[in-house]
């Protein structure tokens, strides 16, 4: 048997930490290659005597890790309590490994709670920022703000992220009025000019006999015109009749 010696606890022991792990990690920092369970109880509680419950405590712990391979039994110490000797145990690879996915989990929580530290900071400017636009918009706007002006202000106030229903509360008009405001406007309408209608073979007759008749009534106009600049111009004392004779068989005509 193999004598036990006692070993002063290191400062560095996080209480925070599970038990099981601690355990683990008093044997991968002792300067002896092994420790007995009642040295263990020592270490980890500062000084504190071991006691029958302790010492149940961490023999359960540690034949926990020697059925999963983390330690391993070197051997008996002399007897320190109740002349009943301890047992010396040992940390193994698989146990040192494990305890270094142990530190690389703890700090991927750690790095885990600071960017969450960072979104909720972030999320509180955004609050108090969005709590600053609504104030600013509310003693800005009101129920009486006219629909242009309203329409051009909503986009902005949502941006900052106001709901669509704190935002009609500033405007006195409902989430549904906000909510049309923020639709695009739709240009106006263009006015075609109608289309001219298709011409049958019906209408292409009447239209043709349309514009004969027309033109029947112009040349009648024409000649009609013609007589009287002839009369106008005409200086015999029988112009005047010539004239007049001329007119009524042109009408005749």
């Amino acid at each position: 048997m193999t004598r036990d010696t006692s070993i002063a606890p290191p400062n560095h022991n996080t209480p925070l930490e599970p038990r099981p792990i601690r355990i683990l990690r008093a044997l991968a920092d002792a300067s002896l290659q092994t420790l007995s369970t009642p040295a263990l109880v020592g270490r980890l509680a500062e000084g504190i005597q071991p006691n029958q419950r302790a010492l149940s405590w961490y023999g359960r712990i540690l034949r926990s890790h020697e059925e999963r391979g983390l330690v391993q039994r070197a051997g008996t110490a002399a007897a320190a309590y109740n002349n009943v000797p301890s047992i010396l145990w040992r940390i193994t690879p698989a146990g040192r490994a494990w305890l270094r996915d142990c530190d690389m989990a703890a700090a991927q929580a750690a790095q885990w709670a600071a960017e969450q530290a960072e979104r909720d900071a972030q999320t509180a400017r955004i609050a108090a920022l969005r709590e600053e636009a609504a104030d600013e918009a509310t003693a800005k706007y009101g129920p009486g703000t006219p629909a242009s002006v309203r329409r051009a202000a909503v986009p902005a106030l949502r941006e900052v992220g106001l709901t669509l229903e704190r935002i009609g509360v500033i405007f006195g008009v409902s989430r549904k009025q906000i909510r049309l405001d923020l639709l695009p406007r739709k240009p106006c309408r263009r006015v075609m000019p109608p289309k001219p209608p298709k011409l049958t073979r019906h209408s292409a007759t009447v239209l043709d006999v349309l514009v004969q008749a027309l033109a029947a009534a112009a040349e009648r106009e024409r000649i009609r015109q013609l007589a009287i600049d002839t009369a106008a111009v005409c200086t015999t004392s029988d112009g005047r009749a010539t004239a007049s004779a001329f007119l009524i068989e042109g009408d005749g005509e």
